[in-house]
């Protein structure tokens, strides 16, 4: 408060103390005033701009009690509405604890809502109503401003958060590991804050409860992150993005039949996702659903015909069901049931053949996938299809040569086709990489006594005396 009264006149320190003590019951008196007896409604207006005027909380409270009076007597009204949002939004402004701001933020939001309300009613007056577009302009931007900021800050904070988690799995000092670790929970905390004042401006804007849901993951809470997204789903105009949230939620915490719901649904929207498709796939498989998931196949290939993961898939199936009709074939003939032995084995050798057409287009489709390579040449060398699995055997020596079990599977290949010189090539391959492995060099010693190289055949016959 300034201490020079109109004409130059100073006060003395006694004299300032008595005027502030004048200005607030001044102040109370007019809070009093303004909710006591009615004045004109531009009263209470021109009195709250001038407080406004000020750009200063102090002068609010008196602003915000002229403008109750006003509502008190007069009903809603447009331009105190508008006013209101001005106070709110200064508050909101001049507030540094992002903890106070959430009421502030609330009040704004209650009062920008209200001052929509009054302007569209048709039970208010029309003078009460002018301006409005005007009002709703200036409070509609002054609500996107702080979502803005509000949701901005959010994803800062959660794109801070999957940076610390990376530099805590990352550290190799204890030290470092440890000053991460400690900033990951207020991080996620404020995080949380800025999408709740987001949520708080505009409740009806999914993004904020994306945020939530996402930050709870990373953290690990799956509950908590679905709580939020399913809170965000009953605004959202395109749910799809917050359903394959919670679908991926489940699977995150090896809920594989609680995702399949979510996926279901997702998909019904995203039909096209062929991903998607492939981890409804797994979820079916996961919970013993083979057929479901057999079928998720098949429309997947209706969709990307060069699929291999539905190849894969469907290799995988008819492989399985394969080794089951083999033990069926085994049980049956050891019950003596020579009749429904021949059944399952016809069975097995349906599903082996099946299991081959799709392995087989997906590993071309796939080269240098070692995993499918390994699970089609298995399937091909049941079949004594030595030359395929023998071509998938080499690739896989390409993709890894130091990989011992591929060569010696090579030459096992190379056997059955009876190509000695290039089997004794693979399982040379396998004796440099395991020295010691009694049985790749037993089969050494006969293929190099069948090709009379008997400087080999004793070099080997010492090595096993050794083992």
């Amino acid at each position: 408060m300034r201490n020079v009264f109109a004409g130059g006149l100073t006060l003395k320190p006694i004299m300032k103390i008595a005027a502030i003590g004048l200005l607030v019951v001044l102040v109370i008196g007019a809070l009093s005033f303004a909710q006591g007896r009615k004045l004109p409604e531009g009263a209470y207006l021109k009195t709250a701009k001038i407080e406004l005027s000020y750009d200063n909380l102090e002068h609010c409270p008196l602003a915000i009690a002229m403008l109750d009076s006003l509502f008190m007597h007069y009903g809603p009204h447009g331009e105190g509405m508008y006013l209101m949002t001005r106070i709110w939004d200064m508050y909101i402004e001049k507030t540094g604890k992002l903890e106070d701001k959430l009421t502030y933020a609330a009040k704004f939001a209650a009062y920008n809502d209200s001052l929509h309300i009054t302007c569209a009613s048709k039970t208010v007056k029309k003078k009460y109503q002018d301006k409005c577009d005007s009002y709703i302009l200036i409070s509609d931007s002054m609500k996107v401003k702080h979502y803005r900021v509000f949701q901005q800050a959010a994803v800062n904070y959660m794109n801070r958060l999957d940076t610390l988690n990376r530099a805590v799995a990352e550290a190799t000092d204890s030290t470092v590991k440890a000053e991460n670790e400690a900033m990951v929970k207020p991080t996620a905390d404020t995080a949380v804050l800025y999408a709740t004042l987001a949520m708080t401006i505009d409740p009806a804007d999914t993004d904020p409860y994306l945020v939530l849901g996402s930050v709870y993951e990373k953290q690990k809470d799956y509950p908590k992150s679905t709580e939020w997204l399913s809170k965000g789903l009953l605004h959202a105009k395109d749910s799809s993005q917050i359903l394959i949230q919670m679908a991926y939620n489940e699977i995150y915490a090896n809920n594989y039949g609680a995702a399949i719901p979510f996926f279901k649904t997702y998909l019904g929207l995203r039909p096209e996702d062929t991903t998607n498709w492939f981890n409804l796939a797994i979820c079916f498989t996961n919970t013993k659903q083979f057929d479901s998931a057999v079928a998720v196949y098949y429309k997947m290939l209706t969709l990307a015909p060069q699929s291999t993961d539905a190849l894969s898939g469907l290799g995988d199936f008819y492989f399985q069901l394969a080794r089951n009709a083999n033990d069926s074939t085994t049980v049956a003939q050891q019950a003596g049931d020579d009749k429904r032995a021949a059944g399952w084995s016809d069975k097995r050798k349906v599903n082996l053949d099946s299991a081959y057409i799709y392995l087989k287009k997906a590993f071309d489709l796939d080269p240098k996938n070692a995993a499918l390579g390994e699970e089609f040449a298995v399937v091909a060398t049941t079949l004594s299809r030595w030359d395929e699995a023998a071509a998938a055997f080499v690739k896989l020596t390409e993709l890894d040569p130091n990989q011992a079990e591929n060569w010696m599977s090579l030459g096992d290949c190379y056997i059955g086709m009876k190509k000695f010189p290039e089997a004794t090539a693979a399982y040379e391959k396998v004796i440099a990489l395991q020295p010691n492995n009694k049985l790749i060099l037993e089969k050494l010693r006969e293929l190099y006594a069948e090709t009379k190289q008997t400087d080999k055949v004793a070099e080997i016959d010492k090595k096993l005396k050794q083992l």
